[in-house]
């Protein structure tokens, strides 16, 4: 049994600097900027936004 050993918590080694964030696409990110451009609240809670694009 000595011989067999496993890796805590199934962890592999990463060197420090090499970690990667998640991050959204590009891509994702332009839409989301044009549509925050574009949108208009309604004029009452009630009502929907009004995109102009």
């Amino acid at each position: 049994m000595k011989k067999i050993s496993t890796s805590p918590g199934g962890l592999t080694a990463t060197p420090a600097g090499r970690r990667r964030t998640p991050a959204p696409a590009a891509s994702t990110v332009a839409f989301l900027r044009q549509f925050a451009r574009a949108y208009i609240p309604g004029p009452r809670p009630m009502m929907p936004g009004i995109i102009l694009n």
